[in-house]
């Protein structure tokens, strides 16, 4: 169906409804948890056995999928090649926030510790 919209509306209506789509399940998701009952963060297991898989949420990944897989069947690159300092980039900011996530990076940047310190 998402193949066919895109041929009719064109990619960028069909990536622009996914993106509302999964913005709103950013800001549903939590709430209906809280609703449940539940901590936000927790995780959520409906009566249907489907897990912490909330379809809303995930869909844009499986559109984006879509697309891209599109543009490479079309032999058509569906990015542009990226300069080689935005790599650089990309992972010296993965490791400052892996830094972080496991205290590499000292005891006062811990999540613990930014935690407290907002409080």
């Amino acid at each position: 169906m998402v193949l066919s919209a895109s041929v009719r509306f064109g990619w960028r209506k069909i990536l622009g409804v996914s993106s509302v789509i999964w913005v709103l399940a950013q800001v549903w998701a939590p709430r209906r948890g809280a609703q449940l009952g539940g901590s936000p963060d927790a995780p959520q297991y409906s009566a249907a056995g489907d897990g912490c898989l909330y379809l809303f949420a995930w869909q844009a990944v499986w559109v984006v999928g879509l697309w891209i897989g599109a543009r490479t069947a079309l032999e058509r690159e569906p990015f542009r090649p990226l300069p080689g300092w935005m790599a650089g980039l990309s992972a010296a900011t993965c490791v400052f926030f892996l830094g972080i996530r496991y205290g590499w990076l000292g005891p006062h940047l811990t999540t613990q510790a930014l935690a407290v310190e907002l409080e």
